[in-house]
């Protein structure tokens, strides 16, 4: 054999080599999120939850979850809300979703005259909750509010102060607490509304 044929031969044969070191040590992903076999238990809030032990309801492993980032810097898993029926996706704003009973694009009264006393908007880039509160008493909405990210997100409360975000209110609706975080009720440095 020539000389370029052989250097040919063993270039093949070491990239050949190469290749299938590569294929079996570097770890696959899937492309999908595998769902876990069985039930899983997530701490859900309100009513079936244990105060003590933070023990949750057992749910089907149809119901998927997802990480959120916390802002310290740990993980917190959340059931998937961005596929709940109540969650919609901003047309105009991409990544940002309206949680709940508060439609984008709609101030405190609806076009069907339902009145929105909270607004909720996730921003999926940054991961952080915008919570507004439209109207008074302001610590009662605050814990409607409260309420349904928790059912929703099926976290505990010490799990939802964690998280990314701001509990505020308008000046429109009431100016002495506006421009400043409020927090969620029972979070630390959480500010005392009116009931």
């Amino acid at each position: 054999m020539n000389k370029p044929r052989i250097v040919l031969l063993v270039l093949a044969l070491v990239l050949i080599v190469v290749g299938v070191a590569l294929y079996f040590l570097l770890p696959s992903s899937p492309s999908e999120p595998v769902a876990p076999a069985g039930d899983i238990t997530l701490p859900v809030a309100g009513l079936n939850t244990d105060p003590v032990s933070g023990a949750g309801t057992s749910i089907s492993a149809a119901r998927k979850t997802i990480i959120l980032a916390t802002a310290g810097g740990g993980t917190v898993e959340v059931y998937d809300f961005l596929q709940d029926t109540e969650t919609v996706a901003d047309t105009i704003n991409q990544g940002y979703y309206s949680l709940g009973r508060s439609p984008q694009g709609v101030d405190a009264t609806s076009t069907i005259g339902v009145s929105i006393r909270y607004n909720i908007v996730y921003i999926a880039a940054t991961q952080y909750f915008n919570i507004e509160l439209l109207q008074e008493p302001l610590g009662a909405v605050r814990e409607e509010a409260q309420q349904y990210l928790l059912s929703h997100l099926g976290i505990r409360e010490e799990q939802l102060c964690l998280l990314s975000y701001m509990v505020s209110v308008p000046y429109s609706v009431n100016s002495p607490f506006s421009s400043r975080s409020l927090g969620f009720s029972f979070c630390p440095g959480a500010t005392t509304l009116p009931k």
